[in-house]
């Protein structure tokens, strides 16, 4: 023997798995949704800004504005009544909340997009009639 630790092949993947697993270090979405719609701070520095708006009409015509942190109107979309809330994984590190809310004609998506582990808000498409 030469006098060095001896590590079995068990350890050194444990190793890799604890130091190197870039899965590990991702934020998972719906801890980071929870903290999105209860912290107005967090939720800021949770936005890309100039955020990108996209409103469609009745006849599928898209209006593009995009809105700076000034003009942000911060939303809890958790505390909505009668709403309905779908989450679409779209691929990518992207992940979709679809928004509506019963007999109102509101449907809104908020689309979030996860760069370097941590997930922001990029996009708003509001198709309510």
């Amino acid at each position: 023997m030469s006098g060095e630790p001896h590590l079995r092949e068990s350890d050194l993947n444990r190793s890799i798995y604890l130091y190197s697993d870039p899965i590990a270090q991702v934020e998972k979405f719906d801890a980071f949704f929870k903290k999105f719609n209860a912290n107005t701070s967090f939720q800021l520095a949770r936005i890309m800004f100039p955020l990108k708006i996209v409103t469609v009409d009745d006849a599928d015509k898209q209006y593009v504005k995009y809105i700076n942190k000034p003009e942000w109107r911060l939303v809890n979309l958790l505390e909505i009544k009668d709403i309905i809330i779908s989450k679409q994984n779209m691929g990518k590190g992207r992940i979709t909340i679809l928004l509506e809310i019963k007999d109102t004609g509101v449907h809104t998506a908020y689309t979030f997009e996860n760069k370097n582990g941590k997930w922001y808000l990029f996009l708003v498409t509001d198709k309510s009639t």
